[in-house]
């Protein structure tokens, strides 16, 4: 899952960033390194789509989705919900 998570990192923002490839590492802060809210949100649709799940609405706040460490720990326990909830 995180190698999922940096990859589509790396090709969005460095979509973005032609000159200076980006090197995402685990606990970096993304906004950091230039993660805006529309790259939120994609980040949040890609996720959604790619492990066929909802985020809570209170669990979208910027603190648990900063980092790619806090992202796959937000996913795993959003999953772990929905397999519980069956």
């Amino acid at each position: 899952m995180k190698e999922k998570i940096i990859e589509f990192l790396n090709n969005m923002l460095n979509a973005e960033e032609n000159e200076n490839k980006i090197n995402i590492k685990e606990d970096l802060d993304l906004s950091e390194i230039g993660l805006t809210s529309i790259n939120m949100i994609n980040l949040i649709v890609y996720l959604e789509d790619t492990f066929d799940f909802d985020f809570d609405d209170d669990e979208l706040l910027l603190e648990n989705l900063n980092t790619v460490t806090k992202i796959e720990e937000c996913v795993n326990k959003t999953l772990l919900k929905k397999v519980e909830a069956k």
